[in-house]
């Protein structure tokens, strides 16, 4: 029984570092008000990404500093430097994503998507992510990440992502927090219920 409890509590801890979680819309229609969900990336992406713009602040003091000395070759040095790492740092605090009433509005690194809520859970998908050297760093295990079919095109879901001890663990964690927004959607009217046979309830 003890054994099992730790396999939980290491399967938990897994998730909780691999994915960051703000939203309190899970409760449905008897909560107080419509809250929409928000998907980040995780804390230690985002502990990193705040590093990065701490030396990034660092390195703007020390070209002041060098400025005053004249040494403009250290001052462009330590500006180039500030500069990569404000880049590296909103690049990895963009993704997000927000699903409301009016669908599901994705930000990745480089593109931004507003997309309607799809007609079933079918549309919804789980692929392996790739392992960045920012995941590395963060000592992230095997990933997966959620994508959305709209209108014919596959739409990366950003802050999305699961890590495990290995992948198919890692999609199983995207796949049960992916039925859990569309279960939030379903008590909330944004989709249309579902048999088992992932039509919408009354059809065919």
């Amino acid at each position: 029984m003890r054994l099992g409890q730790n396999q939980d509590n290491r399967r938990g801890m897994w998730k909780g570092r691999c994915m960051t979680a703000m939203d309190s819309g899970y409760g449905g229609p008897d909560a107080s008000r419509f809250r929409p969900i928000f998907r980040r990336s995780s804390l230690q992406e985002q502990g990193i990404a705040w590093g990065l713009v701490a030396f990034g602040i660092v390195g703007l003091v020390l070209g002041a500093v060098f400025a005053r000395y004249l040494n403009y070759r250290a001052v462009l040095i330590c500006l180039g430097a500030s500069a990569l790492c404000f880049l590296m740092g909103y690049l990895t605090l963009r993704p997000r994503t927000v699903f409301d009433r009016s669908g599901i509005h994705s930000r990745t690194v480089w593109r931004s998507y507003d997309v309607p809520w799809p007609a079933s859970r079918s549309d919804f998908a789980v692929s392996r992510y790739a392992r960045s050297t920012l995941r590395r760093l963060s000592g992230s295990g095997p990933g997966a990440y959620a994508t959305v079919y709209s209108n014919g095109d596959e739409v990366e879901l950003g802050g999305m992502t699961t890590c495990a001890m290995t992948e198919v663990r890692a999609r199983q964690l995207m796949e049960v927090e992916l039925d859990r927004i569309w279960m939030w959607a379903v008590s909330w009217e944004l989709v249309p219920p579902e048999n088992a046979e992932g039509t919408p309830a009354g059809v065919g």
